[in-house]
């Protein structure tokens, strides 16, 4: 019985195909690397920066850039 699952999982194709090739292991993604919009319920902010996926010490997405001093959020309607 398990020869044939064996066999039946050799016949399907593969669905998921890797867009990252990584030359280290624990390597950082890029998701995006630009203007991010940041929204909630106050408002939204758009900043210059890069979005990267970590695996460790935790697996995360993070931001890196800058916040400009002279950018405030500003709630909509204010």
């Amino acid at each position: 019985m398990s020869n044939k699952k064996t066999q039946n999982s050799d016949e399907l194709p593969n669905l998921l195909k890797s867009n990252i090739c990584m030359t280290n292991p624990n390597e950082k993604i890029l998701i995006q690397d630009g203007i991010v919009t940041f929204i909630n319920d106050g408002g939204q902010i758009d900043l210059h920066g890069k979005l990267m996926f970590n695996w460790l010490p935790n697996m995360a997405v993070r931001f890196y850039g800058s916040f400009p001093k002279d950018s405030l959020i500003k709630p909509p309607g204010r």
